[in-house]
């Protein structure tokens, strides 16, 4: 018989108005099994009828609208106002230390959110303003109490506490409440009370200063650092209290050292400093304006000068010089130098002129290294880097030069000596040193046209031929006022060494032909100054030493005067050291300083004018103190006057209707000091005409320093500096007629390179050579060229000896990236990461083959222990075999996680792209399912269950039950179906649970804490309820068994226990083994027209039976409910992603939704479009009429 047909507005009208009326409670009675038989049938009927009347889609939303309406309209009319006392009460109690739920008051909050249909006005109004006030009435309240009764740190404990406690209410609250939120607080906390309690007599910040409570400090800057008013007031008061502790320190200490030395007394600063500033920024966390503070309370104590004393500035580089030269520090470990050149270079933080510190450091510096003076060269070079890590590479680049040329001047030395061997005919028969050297690094020591004599001059001759075997585009220039020579004074007592300068020995070799010499006849011969022969006559015959005679005797030199040979000198010693008188190196070193000063005070006046183009006067001199403090604190008179000569030399020019003004507007036949010489035509044909050779030279140096040879940076820079300059204020000259070509001929030279490497060169040899490349590369952009070619000369340096063979490099078979590994080449495998970590995509393809690696040799090892494996259960069933593979894995995947991550720590600076590569391929073991076996997600939460039931791990202690539970999380992360493996664990929980089978409810809980740290607490929210729930149901039994103990007529008299069944429970007692009851008719089946009977006659051999219910397929049950949760999970994710963003494109929705629940399963792609059609149905969205690939949001 065919089925009426039940339209929808008919069907519709009969269900709705049912509806209503169970929705109202207005049936009386209630609605009765017929009525509901009805309502039931019709529904069911609706929604089965075939298309176009199955109605199953509007009944669906139709109901859902229904119940909407009425809670808009009826509902939330009616609760509002209790639920908003009732969650202004929830809060409260939980300010005032009450435990309280806060996933329920989130979820009270959310409605309003939620009821808002995308509009934030209903919670604004009916909520979060109540809120608002609430929270301003009770704080307010608070503090006016706290005020009175607490000290300073007591109030401060009890704000933060709030704080924090606010921080917990917060994270319920919709996030644009927050702010205004936490505003409220601390202004009612902090702001208001801010001043009476920071300047407390008692206990405020000057009081904790004095007694040193650092908790209670810090505890005063966390809570006040985001109240500007309140910090500056606490930087205030610190830096008063700093200035008096100091002032009392130094002073205390200086009475103590009245007769101590310089030295000791800086040192004694030194520590003060460097103790108080550890002790105060501990406190306030190295925020920049306590720096500042600290700064201009230290900068007064450091830079005082004692009438009669060095600045601290020289005394500083002394203090250095100590420290590194021999016999300075020889008690000292080099840990105890390292910490005292650390705190020097603190200290020389506040030090204003630092620029005098550089000179005098390089001075003493140049000593050591020339002379031999060094005791450490790790310490040299490492005092440098601690200068450069603070002050830049142009503060240290001449010291570093220094350090560099020494090295490069032992190899040219070594080399001398093998041509000098291999050269019979160049051997002079004197044991003689050269020391080649780089003029711009070094400071400047005075020359002069020496005549040597035929000794010397015979050895430098010989230097000379063979340097231009090496370079004949440099020219040697002799210093020999710092050479030392050891020659043998033949006397009548005894032979002696003496060891003197090349000045003096020059003066004493010219009586190797002559017994006596006058004064003029000497100076004639040595071609010397007066003043410098007067000097070096004076050493060998007024001083200790008389090695010669003068005549008339006295101890002042005259033109007039007459020496000759002492062949009676004596002494005890074998060999003497002739010192000549010291020069005043002080003074040379200040000019030196003043006149560099005056050179930066000029750059800085043109660079601040360059880019300003006009500019007044006393904001001129302000950006110039500014831009210069860094280095010095230049003075404003000097300043004032080097405008002044800018002006002059046509720089600047002064504004002619006021003359405060200055502008950078030159006439047109002037441009700097050397463009003065020549009109702007003559400076266009000299250049013109130079360019080209001038290019050339260039290159040809840059060429010859790439290949070892030494070069002139100073010299190159100057030549460089001039394309700049002649460009007048742009860069299209120096880039055009010198960088072009330049990075052309870098492109050829490295390109050359690298081609022949990449034949001769393992990995690792070539990734030395490059690394070297690129570090050299980088010193010669500082040095010389403009910063503006670095970067690009960089990249072509990269692109050459890098990107381009880097895939032969990185595969190649003996040993690239994969034999790195396989052999744990730490140091190689770090400078591929080094090297490849700053070209753009240039780790991809080390993360590859780091995936790559991995992948391999976790298949071999897995395979070895399934091998293994298989043969250790051949007489154990299906599930025992799978689970102990599954303990196989854990153990192979995390013990190669350990090794693999060490590599990612500390070879490749734990940079995410190792980390994905490590995940993605330990996800591919993880995830792998064997045929016939469940997914490892169904394996873990049973191995769990093994764990922690009782009887599942009797022979394990508890230390390794914990280290278990451990790995099965840390190997939880690799699963793909997080959420598969939460639904059958809590499957396998509530049966422990419920059938009381935990084997010990510490390690239930330890489990629970370790997911929720690893996955938050959406993942063990249920799982943590049922423990709770558990806990909650023994105390209900207790009060249960005491209620019936203390109410007599209560109790039945019966052990009772109820259980809820369904039909299995007639199949278990009628169907199965045990026959307790009779079933009309007979069958094995149940049906409803089935009558029971008792079965008295019923026996069995045992005294106690128990009957199990037949087996459900849980499984099957647990994979349908995911899959559904798993819909909702998408419907919610697409919601959320299209709420926020309003209109996306289809395929980016997709991905979105992919990354969004990646954490906890991976989605299907088919099942996320399948949803988005459903919600477009639903008009949750909708497509773009003109482009259907774009989809809106629908509020």
């Amino acid at each position: 018989m065919k089925r009426k047909i039940i339209e929808l507005e008919e069907g519709w009208s009969y269900i709705v108005t049912k509806l209503n009326e169970i929705i109202e409670a207005e049936p009386e009675p209630k609605c009765n099994s017929v009525q509901y038989s009805d309502i039931y049938k019709t529904i069911y009927n609706m929604c089965t009828q075939k298309p176009p009347h199955d109605y199953s889609q509007q009944i669906y939303d139709g109901y859902f609208q229904v119940i909407v309406d009425y809670t808009k309209q009826t509902v939330y009319k009616e609760m509002q106002s209790k639920a908003k006392d009732a969650v202004l009460a929830y809060i409260r109690r939980g300010r005032e230390g009450e435990e309280i739920d806060y996933e329920v008051l989130k979820n009270v909050l959310n409605f309003y959110v939620e009821y808002g249909m995308g509009t934030m006005e209903k919670y604004e109004e009916d909520i979060e303003s109540f809120i608002i006030q609430d929270t301003t009435s009770y704080y307010s309240c608070k503090a006016l109490s706290w005020i009175q009764e607490d000290s300073c740190p007591q109030y401060m404990l009890k704000a933060e506490e709030c704080l924090n406690r606010e921080d917990r209410v917060t994270h319920c609250l919709h996030s644009s409440t927050v702010p205004k939120l936490v505003k409220i607080v601390r202004n009612e906390l902090l702001v208001v009370v801010a001043k009476q309690l920071i300047e407390n007599e008692h206990s405020g910040c000057l009081a904790l200063l004095r007694d040193a409570k650092k908790d209670d400090l810090s505890r005063m800057f966390r809570l006040f650092r985001l109240i500007p008013q309140a910090l500056e007031s606490i930087v205030d008061l610190s830096k008063k209290h700093v200035t008096a502790e100091a002032s009392f320190l130094i002073k205390q200490a200086e009475d103590a050292a009245t007769n101590q030395e310089q030295e000791v007394r800086l040192q004694v600063l030194i520590r003060i400093v460097i103790k108080l500033h550890n002790k105060y920024m501990e406190c306030f966390q190295n925020r920049f304006q306590f720096h500042k503070a600290l700064q201009e309370v230290f900068e007064i104590f450091c830079n005082k000068k004692v009438a009669g004393s060095s600045s601290n500035a020289e005394l500083l580089a002394t203090f250095c010089d100590n420290l590194l030269k021999k016999g300075g520090s020889e008690k000292m470990s080099d840990e105890a130098i390292e910490a005292k050149l650390e705190n020097i270079v603190k200290f020389l933080v506040y030090i204003s002129d630092k620029d005098l510190f550089s000179e005098f450091y390089r001075k003493k510096q140049a000593r050591r290294l020339l002379f031999d003076r060094s005791a450490n060269d790790e310490h040299e070079r490492s005092v440098l880097t601690k200068l450069k890590e603070q002050f830049g590479g142009q503060f240290t680049s001449k010291m570093e030069g220094m350090v560099t040329d020494m090295t490069m001047a032992r190899e040219s030395q070594n080399n001398f000596k093998e041509y000098i061997a291999t050269n019979m005919t160049a051997n002079t028969g004197i044991d003689f040193t050269v020391t080649v050297l780089t003029t711009g690094f070094w400071p400047s020591y005075k020359t002069c046209d020496l005549k040597l004599p035929s000794e010397m001059a015979k050895c430098v001759e010989v230097f000379k031929a063979f340097y231009e075997t090496k370079t004949k585009h440099r020219r040697l220039q002799w210093i020999y006022s710092l050479g030392t020579c050891h020659i043998i004074g033949k006397f009548d007592q005894k032979p002696i060494e003496l060891i003197v300068s090349t000045y003096q020995a020059a003066v004493l070799l010219l009586f190797n032909n002559t017994e006596r010499l006058s004064y003029n006849e000497m100076l004639e011969q040595l071609n010397l100054s007066h003043e410098d022969l007067v000097r070096l006559l004076h050493s060998l015959s007024c001083a200790k030493y008389k090695i010669l005679i003068k005549e008339p005797m006295s101890k002042s030199i005259s033109r007039t005067d007459v020496f000759e040979y002492n062949s009676m000198f004596t002494d005890r010693m074998r060999r003497i050291k002739i010192p000549l008188a010291s020069m005043d190196e002080r003074k040379k070193v200040v000019e030196d300083v003043d006149k560099d000063r005056r050179y930066a005070i000029d750059a800085s006046l043109v660079r601040i004018m360059k880019s300003r183009k006009v500019l007044g006067h006393q904001q001129l001199v302000s950006e110039c103190v500014e831009h210069l403090s860094r280095m010095f604190k230049p003075d404003i008179k000097m300043i004032k006057k080097r405008i002044e000569d800018l002006i002059s030399r046509d720089y600047l020019e002064r504004d002619y209707e006021n003359p405060s003004i200055l502008n950078t507007e030159m006439p047109s036949n002037t441009e700097g000091s050397w463009h003065d010489m020549l009109p702007q035509p003559g400076i266009c044909h000299v250049y013109h005409e130079m360019q080209s050779e001038a290019k050339e030279a260039v290159l040809k140096l840059i060429h010859g320093g790439r290949e070892g040879e030494q070069i002139d940076y100073e010299l190159l820079k100057n030549v460089l500096d001039v394309y700049v300059e002649i460009g007048m204020g742009n860069m299209e000259k120096y880039e055009e007629d010198f960088e072009v070509f330049m990075l052309q001929d870098t492109t050829s030279y490295y390109s050359h390179k690298a081609s022949s490497w990449i034949q001769d060169d393992s990995c690792p040899e070539y990734m030395l050579k490059a690394e070297k490349c690129l570090k050299k590369e980088r010193e010669r952009a500082t040095h010389y060229l403009h910063s503006s070619t670095e970067t690009k000369l960089v990249k072509i340096v990269q692109n050459e000896l890098l990107v381009v063979f880097a895939k032969e490099l990185l595969e190649n078979e003996h040993s690239g990236f994969l034999a790195l590994l396989r052999d744990n080449k730490m140091d190689d495998l770090s400078r591929i990461y080094r090297l490849y970590h700053s070209i753009p995509q240039g780790l991809e393809l080390v993360a590859d083959l780091f995936n790559k690696h991995v992948t391999a040799e976790g298949t071999i090892l897995i395979k070895q222990a399934e091998d293994a494996a298989t043969t250790q259960s051949a007489n154990t069933c299906g599930v025992e075999e799978q689970l102990l593979r599954l303990q196989v894995l854990i153990g192979i995947v995390l013990e190669l996680r350990d090794k693999y991550m060490v590599y990612v720590t500390e070879c490749f600076q734990n940079r995410f792209l190792f980390h994905k590569a490590l995940q993605v391929a330990f996800e591919i073991f993880c995830n792998k399912k064997v045929a016939g076996s469940s997914s490892n997600a169904e394996l873990l939460a049973t191995f769990c269950d093994n764990l922690l039931k009782k009887g599942g791990s009797d022979n394990l202690s508890d230390e390794a039950i914990e280290a278990w539970l451990e790995n099965v999380v840390e190997f939880l992360v690799y699963i793909s179906d997080k959420d598969l493996f939460a639904e059958f664990y809590r499957k396998k929980q509530a049966r422990r649970l419920l059938f009381d089978r935990c084997s010990n409810e510490g390690h239930e809980r330890s489990i629970l804490t370790k997911l929720k740290e690893q996955f938050g607490r959406e993942f063990t929210f249920k799982m943590e309820g049922m423990v709770t729930d558990m806990t909650l149901a023994r105390e209900s039994q207790n009060s249960f068994e005491e209620y019936l103990a203390t109410n007599m007529t209560a109790n039945p008299g019966i052990d009772l226990t109820v259980t809820v069944l369904t039909t299995r429970l007639l199949h278990s007692l009628s169907c199965a083994k045990y026959k307790i009851l009779i079933k009309e008719p007979m069958s094995s089946s149940i049906s409803k027209t089935d009558v029971f009977e008792l079965n008295s006659k019923f026996t069995d051999r045992m005294p106690r039976i128990k009957i199990p219910l037949p087996p459900m397929d849980e499984r099957k049950k647990v994979v349908e409910d995911v899959d559904r949760d798993r819909r909702y999970a998408i419907d919610a994710s697409l919601v959320r992603i299209m709420k926020s963003r309003k209109v996306l494109g289809h395929q980016q929705l997709v991905s979105e939704c992919v990354e969004h629940n990646s954490r906890m399963f991976k989605p299907d792609i088919n099942m996320i479009k399948k949803r988005i059609e459903d919600l477009i149905s639903r008009d949750y969205l909708e497509r773009d009429s003109e482009n259907p690939n774009i989809l809106k949001y629908l509020a």
